[in-house]
């Protein structure tokens, strides 16, 4: 194991005890307990979209660049816009918070403007 001089010293104390370990509450363990069960009780459901070309194939490369197939990628994306934690590179604002507004020449009803370069990479 190739460990850089900081992280020897890590495993040094780790080895000689110098880590102690609080002892979780019963509150934390409870907190903990239910979200494990949240987790493994969480329902999927399957969904059918229509995406254009470009942005299909945009998602496909993607997916391929992360080692994902690109139906995890497009879950994650929804998942992380709907908990509020997609983020605008060029700002660092949550997408859900920055968003401004509705496009008129979209061809989706209630799509959302967003001019973004972060968001407009169609390659």
């Amino acid at each position: 194991m190739n460990l850089d001089s900081y992280e020897q010293e890590i495993l040094k104390d780790f080895e000689d005890g110098a880590f102690e370990v609080d002892p979780l509450s019963d509150t934390e363990k409870e907190l903990l307990r239910a979200a494990a069960k949240r987790t493994l009780t969480m329902k999927t459901r399957r969904v059918n979209i229509r995406l254009s070309e470009v942005d299909f194939q945009a998602i496909q490369k993607k997916a391929a660049q992360e080692g994902l197939p690109y139906q995890t990628l497009i879950a994650s994306l929804i998942h992380k816009y709907t908990s509020g934690l997609l983020l605008d590179r060029s700002s660092g604002i949550s997408v859900q918070d920055g968003l401004q507004g509705v496009r008129e020449d979209s061809p989706f009803e209630g799509s959302v403007q967003d001019e973004s370069p972060a968001f407009s990479e169609h390659t």
